[in-house]
């Protein structure tokens, strides 16, 4: 059996092609290096379970899987960072000093609470409220009938304003 080290320096020289690789998900080096170095901790922590006669295809296999949780990550941030800075552009006109205080309170609650969201209905609050598309046009972006749209805005609504409430908790 091959020690730790071994197994190491082995998968150390596939890390260009694996950058490579990671580079055709995520379109961006940095992203790439981050996904592979995650790969490369994976396999010290798991030396022992690997056999070096498939170690490049289970390093692009864990590679891969990095790279689309890297992808997942930084889609909820954006539909996040979407939704918030779509708030901040409506209620910009109607604050006064006296609730701007109150609003950045609600903010952050709103922060944590758009946080806690499911991607898929990030997507539809987003696509409802900022691109104006109706349910129907909505139901076909995310591969549900416009009935099952409406549901999940009405949910998404209600979790919302129940988070709100409690502060972001």
């Amino acid at each position: 059996m091959e020690s730790r080290e071994d197994i190491l320096r082995q998968a150390f020289r596939y890390q260009d092609l694996l950058e490579t690789y990671a580079y055709a998900w995520l379109n961006d080096w940095n992203l790439c290096k981050d996904a592979v170095q995650e790969a490369f901790i994976q396999i010290s922590e798991q030396w022992q379970e690997i056999d070096t006669e498939r170690l490049l295809q289970w390093l692009k296999t864990v590679t891969k899987r990095r790279s689309i949780d890297i992808i997942r990550k930084r889609n909820r941030m954006i539909h996040r960072e979407d939704l918030m800075n779509l708030v901040d552009r409506h209620f910009q006109n109607y604050l006064d000093d006296d609730l701007l205080e109150k609003s950045k309170d609600m903010r952050k609650s709103l922060q944590k609470c758009l946080n806690k969201l499911r991607p898929e209905s990030l997507k539809v609050l987003l696509g409802f409220y900022d691109k104006k598309m109706s349910t129907e046009k909505l139901a076909e972006v995310i591969n549900r009938s416009p009935n099952a749209v409406r549901i999940l805005l009405h949910r998404t609504r209600q979790q919302l304003k129940k988070c709100i409430s409690n502060g972001g908790g």
